[in-house]
């Protein structure tokens, strides 16, 4: 028999907000389901979660090489450092430890995904829109005028279309400029961006691949010096087409959309590589390995732990090799999240902050999980072949499923690290670390203990 007096604090208030809910519109609500997560998770942690960790402890006792166990938090960080800094992955110990580590922790996420997802609504997954943050509309008018040579411009209208992790976009409406689109959209870096990324670095890739017909919006114009938005952006013409999933949500099942962005993908792996004729194999490698430091790096500063990233990491660098190839643009983040679609069609390409010369395998082993779930790998492989693009080996393509996935991963704990500091004002972000990462961290562990398995 249950009672409110055997309820903790944050049962009591999950209560009182689901009671709440009932008399709100959606946007509201949706608001407040991401609050009730919050509670969820703070409630799981307070409760099973604790236990969940005490147990994971207890199986990594056998690995920590200690007379005694650890709690989670710290026998998580001796089998983590003893990873990192033990011999290859390819000598049998190193292997046979690494092995069972992964087998744990994957254990963990699993439960972990089990008690917290089970808690949190579904609707706190969808997204209300974006709050305009307001600029300087007149400062951007201007600057328009000038930049174009449309002394009679006129903004109509603005709308923030979209807040993400380290760029946002706004679209204005224009008037008396009939050498402009009706419709701008403006991709504004933003102020606080763990990533790295800049506009600055966008532009002239971008103007390089659009005359070479590849499908992204049309760069106009850039502002580099931040003085009229506050940050620098770029002008495009707004195009058509809406986002129908992201990296972990797809489409339904679609054939004829996977044919048209298996050519997509084609199309952008075939085009000459600006400024570097004859660039060979060479620059492909000295990127990735530039990369795989850069997360690395980005890996260790968030001062978290994990025994499948680490594993992950160690085996990438001791595997390299399969990662190079000739050298393409790839755009580095090519799944739904970045894809304007309008029915079985590609309208756009967007956020190329991470285009760089590498291996086209990056980009089509980055789309695995996406192509498995709407038609099938060997089927969206196959599509782009007919298309134009090259064969590449399984153990290469497995190498960028992996690689891929942990990019997203480390991605994810920065996520968690920036919004646990108060640098995201918005749950939106914290929400993300819930969701997100118990994704990504199984699949890492998983690809990553096939791969290993396939070794023996």
């Amino acid at each position: 028999m249950s009672s409110t007096a055997n309820r903790t604090p944050i049962d009591l208030v999950r209560q009182t907000c689901a009671a709440i809910r009932a008399t709100l519109d959606d946007d509201r609500a949706i608001a407040l389901d991401r609050v009730d997560s919050v509670l969820a998770l703070l409630a799981a942690e307070q409760r099973e979660l604790r236990t969940l960790g005490e147990q994971t402890a207890h199986r990594y006792y056998g690995l920590q090489e200690r007379p005694e166990p650890l709690p989670f938090d710290q026998a998580l960080r001796a089998v983590n450092d003893r990873i990192a800094s033990g011999p290859a992955l390819s000598t049998p110990a190193a292997h046979a430890a690494a092995s069972r580590a992964l087998a744990i922790e994957t254990d963990y996420w699993r439960h972990y995904t089990d008690l917290v997802h089970a808690q949190v609504r579904k609707s706190a997954a969808k997204r209300e829109g974006p709050k305009d943050d307001g600029f300087d509309v007149a400062r951007l008018q201007r600057y328009l005028r000038e930049t174009f040579g449309e002394p009679e411009l006129e903004i109509e209208a603005t709308s923030l279309a979209s807040r993400g992790f380290s760029k946002k976009t706004y679209f204005a409406s224009l008037r008396h400029a009939p050498g402009l689109p009706r419709e701008l959209a403006l991709r504004v870096d933003q102020p606080f961006n763990y990533l790295g990324t800049t506009v600055r670095d966008e532009f002239p890739v971008l103007c390089h691949l659009w005359e070479h017909g590849v499908k992204v919006p049309q760069p106009l114009a850039l502002e580099s010096s931040g003085d009229v938005l506050r940050q620098p952006f770029i002008v495009f013409p707004r195009v058509g087409g809406v986002l129908v999933g992201n990296n972990f949500d797809y489409p339904k099942p679609n054939d004829a959309l996977i044919e048209d962005i298996a050519r997509h993908f084609a199309a952008l792996h075939a085009v000459p590589i600006a400024g570097k004729p004859g660039a060979d194999e060479h620059l492909v490698a000295a990127n990735l390995s530039r990369l795989v430091d850069k997360f690395y790096a980005d890996w260790k500063a968030t001062g978290a732990a994990s025994p499948i990233v680490e594993a992950a990491f160690k085996w990438i660098r001791e595997n390299l090799h399969l990662g190079i190839t000739t050298p393409s643009y790839v755009h580095s983040d090519m799944n739904f999240n970045n894809m304007l679609i309008d029915g079985d069609r590609v309208e756009a390409i967007v956020d190329w902050e991470f285009v760089h010369v590498g291996s086209a395998a990056c980009d089509l082993g980055y789309f695995h999980y996406a192509a498995e779930a709407v038609a099938g790998f060997d089927r969206f492989l196959a599509a782009y072949e007919r298309a134009g693009g090259r064969r590449f080996p399984r153990e290469t393509l497995d190498f960028y499923i992996l690689w891929g996935q942990l990019k997203l991963t480390i991605m994810s704990f920065q996520v968690v690290t920036g919004f646990n500091a108060g640098q995201f004002d918005d749950i939106r972000y914290g929400l993300a670390g819930i969701h997100f990462l118990p994704v990504t961290q199984l699949r890492v562990g998983n690809k990553l203990a096939e791969l290993l398995g396939s070794a023996e």
